[in-house]
């Protein structure tokens, strides 16, 4: 009937309206859904872009080392600056402006104030007396105070005033257990006029006031090797950790029975960038203070595990200079020594290129 097929029709055309309403609003979901991802991806990218910006206003040096980056942040106000190693402390050991050049080698000395016998055969007998006045070497002696004192001595004051090659500490009581403290802050030292006056340097050399380096066979040496991620030494192996208190590198903090491999006591070459490094970990506060500064570096550098230059011609010596005088290879440093063997190994490599004795053929310098 027409009624019938009127109604039919009817329920078409509804049936059409919602399917259309229903498309509609799938469209208008549809939109809603691309509108809103748009929206966050769009705010995600400006957040992203707002914290990169604040990021590298922040990071204004970046030092990889191995597959590791350590950002180094720049103090945002000069009042920071002088905390920095706390240099505010010794202001009048800030290099002189015309000291502030490119280097390839700076060397820190580790010295006590009675040792002026040493440093003194050191500067005119023995092998600073070549480094002295050579542009490409800066040197320092580092001292802290007598121990039970807490100012420098009279006769330290009147030492610097004839020599400009002290680094004084005077928040340091010198005693072996604070050499971590003394070695880092040398380092600190150095990281703070690389960074803010226009100061440059290859390699640093941590040595000990009782040691002859053969500065004329390693220095050309030295300039060959790359300044990167690298310490040049003797590196002893399964050396124990000691435990006795009266020992001057007691350790009580290290659990292992072993250190891992570390340079020779007496002394090493580090990188600069290993040296601006230590330095930073250190003012950050992430560095633990070993009582002993040379296993303390190797055990620091050992997340990053820099190369290692393991040489036999760096002698570290228990009782005598035989093994030195009978060695096959050539020296590149020698330790401990006297005042007067410091200036006796100069003389014998002057005259035979033995540092460790000539017999009868160099003038004999008894310790």
């Amino acid at each position: 009937s027409t009624q019938s097929r009127s109604s039919a029709a009817s329920d078409v055309y509804k049936r059409q309206v919602r399917g259309k309403n229903v498309g509609q609003l799938a469209t208008v979901v549809a939109w809603v859904v691309c509108i809103n991802v748009a929206a966050f991806v769009l705010l995600e990218y400006v957040d992203n872009s707002y914290f990169l910006q604040q990021d590298q206003k922040e990071e204004m040096e970046v030092r990889e080392v191995r597959n590791i980056t350590f950002v180094v942040e720049e103090e945002e106000q000069e009042e920071d600056l002088l905390s920095f190693a706390n240099i505010e402390k010794i202001p009048d050991q800030l290099l002189p402006p015309e000291a502030l050049k490119p280097y390839v080698l700076v060397i820190g000395i580790t010295s006590a104030p009675e040792s002026r016998e040493k440093r003194d055969t050191l500067r005119k007998n023995s092998w600073i007396s070549k480094i002295r006045n050579k542009d490409s070497i800066l040197y320092r002696f580092v001292i802290g105070n007598t121990k039970g004192s807490t100012t420098r001595s009279q006769a330290l004051i009147d030492e610097m005033k004839e020599n400009s090659d002290i680094l004084y500490l005077p928040y340091f009581e010198e005693d072996p257990r604070n050499l971590t403290f003394k070695v880092l802050t040398f380092y600190q030292w150095v990281s703070f006029h690389n960074k803010y006056d226009g100061f440059s340097f290859n390699w640093s050399m941590r040595v000990t006031d009782d040691s002859w380096w053969n500065f004329d066979l390693a220095f050309p040496e030295l300039e060959t090797l790359r300044p990167r991620r690298l310490l040049w030494s003797k590196f002893p192996r399964n050396a124990r950790v000691p435990r006795d208190p009266k020992n001057p590198s007691y350790d009580p903090d290290y659990d292992a029975e072993l250190y891992p491999m570390f340079p020779a006591r007496a002394g090493y070459v580090i990188s600069s960038d290993l040296v601006v490094w230590l330095s930073r970990q250190w003012e950050g506060g992430w560095l633990w203070p070993y009582n002993d500064d040379v296993p303390a570096v190797a055990l620091y550098l050992g997340t990053i595990n820099p190369e290692k230059k393991n040489d036999i011609r760096w002698f570290v010596l228990e009782s005598s200079l035989e093994q030195c005088y009978n060695a096959k290879t050539e020296v590149v440093l020698v330790h401990p020594l006297t005042a007067k063997g410091l200036a006796q190994r100069e003389v014998d490599w002057m005259t035979c290129k033995r540092p460790c004795g000539c017999g009868a053929v160099a003038p004999l310098i008894t310790d």
